[in-house]
This record gives C-alpha cells, structure tokens and sequence, in this order.
C-alpha cells in the first residue's frame, strides 16, 4: 500500500508542474466572449472576479495606456482565471490573442501564464 501512495504523490508532483494559472482581464463588455472561449476550449472550471482597476498619477507610461484604469476613477473589470494543464493554457492565451486581434476596441482583453509550482 505505502507503493501506491509514493506513486500518486509522484504523479501529483508531475502534474503540479505541468499545471499553469491563467489569468485573464477583461472589461465587462468582454464577459459573455470569455464565457465562450472557456466553453469552446472545453474549460471545466474558472472563477471571476469583479475588480476595479486605478491609475496612480505616474503611470503614464505608454505601456500602460490601454490598461483598464484612470488617474481620478476606477474602471470596473474582470479577472477571470482557471487553473489548467499545459497544453490547454496554449490554446486558451492563442484563443485570447486571436480574440483580441478581431477588436477594435483601446481596450485588449490581457492574459496571464503563471507556472503552478506547488499545491495542498
């Protein structure tokens, strides 16, 4: 039996390393078409969260002109994230990208790839 549970710790270890933390911000217009590359990605399970986004009065950086802030109010967004396999995280920040090529909008949806590297 102490076999067995080696092996599953071994194999969580594994697949912890192979898991990635996607974080995805959008504004809220975006909502429903981020419901849908989950779905059509055959996501299983991620999580929103309702944020508000400010702008400090020194960032004014080029770089930081199309994020979801201003200087005097705050912008109301979403961060969506999924905790997902390796191979699915590709596909989900091609499908973002592909997504936010398709926009006219000053306001591209950003994603994230963070590497999972433990787990309880």
């Amino acid at each position: 039996m102490g076999g067995f549970y080696r092996l599953a710790r071994i194999y969580l270890t594994l697949t912890s390393l192979l898991m990635k933390l996607i974080a995805i911000l959008s504004i809220e217009d975006y909502h429903p078409d981020l419901g849908k590359i989950f779905k059509n990605l055959e996501i299983p399970v991620y999580s929103e969260v309702e944020i508000t986004g400010f702008r400090s009065e020194k960032g004014d950086s080029a770089a930081l002109q199309n994020w979801f802030a201003h200087k005097k109010t705050g912008v109301f967004s979403k961060l969506s994230f999924a905790f997902v396999e390796e191979s699915q995280a590709e596909k989900l920040l091609k499908a973002v990208a592909d997504f936010n090529a398709l926009q006219p909008s000053a306001n591209p949806v950003h994603a994230f790839q963070l590497q999972v590297d433990k787990f309880v």
